[in-house]
């Protein structure tokens, strides 16, 4: 039966899926950690249940009002982090928590709302289809090309941004593709595998690269390497035991990251 299952398309859809999400999520992740804003994918994707009920209540698909609402609310970040807002952590966990409390109220008041609640934490990587592998793709190329042609820049911001902006670097014009683009990452993640497994992707892998690299380089190279094996091994492991991909792939990331931390104590 297990046999069965690892060789059907739909395992197989959501191998490809769990490969571009754990690509993009590592690719992504660790230029918010060098930025100390590793809160920041935590923030947009919890506080996305707020357009997700708004969507609910409209009755129009979840991305109509998700992709809008995280690009608004990433720039919205950006321009309080532009300001020099001290506490910027802090900042982040007040959106984490106030807007997913008001997707909350708001469900409250629908019908059907804790099952919408459910999909929203959870999701299921098992049910994404080709046009969802398609969205996934061509935000993984967009991040890429981004990341090659701005690369010295980057890494310039990301070890020191005044002296970037001395040496030329359009600071102000990275930082708000950076916040956009990552913005469409997490949304994407978690409108096709919820919540859990999004905030799981974003910081698990750079957080376990970070112990055992040094450049930003060979952390992102780290962190893509360790996101595909988290995403492709949870799901794996969960077509096995029969168990829930979403939550299956976040234990397999907080374990990884356990034993990360044993190693590197030694």
């Amino acid at each position: 039966m297990t046999i069965e299952l690892l060789t059907s398309p739909f395992v197989w859809q959501a191998l490809q899926a769990a490969l571009l999400a754990g690509f993009l999520c590592g690719l992504v992740g660790p230029l918010f950690v060098w930025r100390r804003l590793a809160l920041f994918g935590n923030a947009i994707s919890h506080a996305s249940l707020t357009p997700i009920a708004l969507a609910q209540i409209a009755a129009v698909p979840f991305a109509v009002v998700l992709f809008p609402f995280s690009l608004g609310l990433s720039m919205l970040l950006t321009k309080i982090e532009e300001r020099g807002f001290p506490e910027l952590d802090s900042v982040l966990s007040i959106f984490f928590s106030g807007l997913m409390a008001l997707g909350i109220l708001i469900l409250s008041f629908s019908e059907g709302g804790s099952s919408e609640a459910v999909h929203f934490l959870f999701g299921d990587i098992l049910l994404v289809s080709r046009a969802d592998l398609m969205l996934l793709a061509a935000v993984a190329v967009a991040v890429v090309v981004y990341a090659v042609i701005s690369w010295r820049d980057l890494v310039l911001m990301s070890v020191h941004a005044e002296l970037a902006a001395v040496e030329g670097v359009p600071v102000r014009r990275h930082v708000y593709l950076l916040m956009g683009l990552c913005g469409l990452a997490v949304t994407c993640v978690l409108l096709l595998m919820g919540a859990i497994l999004a905030t799981s992707l974003m910081v698990v892998p750079p957080m376990i690269a970070r112990g055992f690299t040094h450049t930003l380089k060979s952390h992102v190279i780290a962190s893509v390497l360790i996101g595909v094996a988290m995403s492709t091994g949870g799901l794996l492991l969960a077509v096995v035991l029969d168990t829930a991909s979403g939550p299956t792939i976040a234990v397999v990331g907080m374990t990884l990251f356990i034993a990360s931390s044993l190693i590197r104590k030694n």
